[in-house]
């Protein structure tokens, strides 16, 4: 197993120190003290906060919806919480220490994949295939938010290095199976690795049970690694960090959207997003029409590659990397919502099947190395995303928060509304990590009579509007049933008294 080298002045770790170098500008690209409207990210926050000073970490002050089905479950896992609960600790809410701690992970990062990218191809090609996919467009749009993606990336570049050579021993499959483990922690997909293990053993179980042998060897392993994940995963989060949501019961509703819908017409409408998640890694945004042809272009090239690319190392060997890619696959295809995010820890791997693919490609049509063809490479993308990194450093970030108006108005929510309180706001977790006050959301898929019933129950005396943010369902709510007084704070800010 190739591994991080034992010295780093020796001349296997030049690689390492030309990484290093090279994402150092990743230090001074979309690192800001303001974040993007949104509030996963506060809710991680806030759970960081918990821990960081001894307090039960699912206490958010987010009121979970059960009726809101798309929204967001009860807690998150407790992994990356706990990752940046030191930053907290040590600098509080503020944001750019956090994004930091980001872009020190991508830096991880893009270590982890020359060391998996390294078993596969030449040295340079594998140095030139991490830079890129550390400065793609996922990879650097989720740099610049604080939340769990990059951190289980960068888990699932681990054990897919690692289970690359094998398991061969118990030691490994223990070791693989705490990987498995964390990174679940850190992000609910990543049990996705499991799965994918069942699904590489499922020829070989099949073939033993058909057999009627009784070899086992061949999947007895992974089957270790699996109950391994499966005993730390729950350790964790029953012994450890036990919280009283049930997340299993929110995701459980998120997936019962795809059954009511219906699987044939979900993977029929998801197809348009598989696609372009797959291409989403080789291009930015585009900045002209010629450049948006270009980008088609490319796309194309990406997903065509990619498929013959899968196909290809099937053939060679049916490795638990691509039956990971199938499970990635079918979760983008089976999601009720859709969003990037979902397909990051799959783009290594898009990267990995178009690298087999045209290097074959290559090898056929010419007898010259290919490696020389992966150093233009990185350099094709720096041309083509040089508006995207040049913005990504200069941009202040408009209509981030919090601003002094978001400032305003939540000094005079901490000051006017109690603890005992819920307020209902489109960003219930935002609201609930800077005032400290309890939020909840609206559920927009039951009627009215039915969010007045929930928000009784729950206590939700109040509802605060936001003119820019899309607040319709609120507004339609309060013509239902009017507000008996209201005031406007930070000129943007209503706040409604329900009762």
């Amino acid at each position: 197993m190739r591994t991080l080298p034992s010295s780093f002045f020796s001349k296997s770790a030049m690689p390492y120190w030309v990484l290093l170098v090279l994402t150092v500008p990743l230090f001074f690209m979309g690192v800001t003290d303001v974040h993007s409207w949104g509030d996963d990210y506060a809710q991680y926050i806030k759970e960081a906060q918990n821990l960081a000073h001894g307090l039960p970490y699912y206490k958010s002050g987010y009121i979970y919806n059960a009726a809101n089905l798309t929204y967001a479950p009860p807690q998150y896992p407790p992994g990356f919480p706990l990752l940046l609960a030191p930053v907290v600790l040590k600098w509080g809410l503020a944001i750019r220490p956090m994004l930091y701690l980001q872009t020190a992970l991508c830096v991880l990062l893009a270590w982890s994949l020359y060391a998996w990218f390294r078993r596969y191809a030449h040295p340079v090609t594998a140095l030139c295939l991490s830079l890129i996919i550390v400065y793609s467009w996922p990879v650097m749009d989720m740099k610049r938010a604080v939340l769990a993606d990059i951190t289980c990336l960068l888990l699932v570049v681990q054990y897919l290095s690692l289970r690359a050579d094998g398991i061969g021993n118990w030691r490994r499959a223990l070791l693989l199976g705490l990987v498995a483990a964390a990174a679940s922690l850190v992000r609910s997909q990543a049990i996705l690795l499991v799965a994918a293990e069942i699904l590489w053993c499922a020829p070989s179980i099949l073939r033993t049970m058909l057999s009627r042998s009784r070899n086992y060897s061949t999947y007895s392993m992974p089957l270790l690694t699996i109950v391994a994940g499966g005993a730390f995963y729950l350790l964790a989060t029953k012994v450890l960090f036990p919280a009283p949501g049930n997340a299993n019961d929110f995701y459980a509703r998120f997936f019962g959207m795809t059954i009511d819908k219906g699987i044939r017409a979900t993977l029929r409408d998801n197809l348009h997003y598989l696609l372009l998640f797959i291409k989403g890694g080789f291009h930015y945004p585009a900045g002209s029409v010629a450049m948006s042809r270009v980008i088609d272009i490319i796309g194309i090239a990406a997903v065509c590659g990619c498929v013959a690319g899968w196909f290809l190392s099937v053939f060679r060997k049916w490795q638990m990397a691509d039956a990971f890619f199938i499970t990635m696959c079918l979760l983008v295809l089976l999601m009720p919502v859709q969003d990037s995010r979902y397909f990051l820890p799959a783009v290594p791997l898009v990267f990995y099947y178009c690298y087999v693919s045209f290097k074959l490609l290559w090898q056929r049509l010419f007898a010259a190395p290919g490696w020389p063809v992966a150093v233009i490479a990185p350099l094709l993308f720096a041309v083509v995303g040089w508006h995207y990194f040049r913005d990504s450093i200069y941009d202040p970030c408009e209509g981030c928060v919090p601003t002094p108006r978001e400032q305003q108005a939540f000094s005079y929510v901490r000051s006017h509304i109690t603890d005992k309180d819920v307020i209902a706001f489109a960003k219930p977790r935002f609201l609930a990590l800077y005032t400290g006050k309890r939020s909840m959301h609206i559920a927009w898929t039951v009627p009215f009579d039915r969010n007045k019933q929930i928000f009784d129950s729950a206590g939700v005396n109040y509802m605060l509007i936001v003119d820019h943010l899309d607040d319709g369902y609120f507004r339609d709510y309060l013509r239902q049933y009017p507000a008996i007084d209201s005031v406007q704070i930070a000129s943007t800010y209503t706040l409604y008294r329900l009762h």
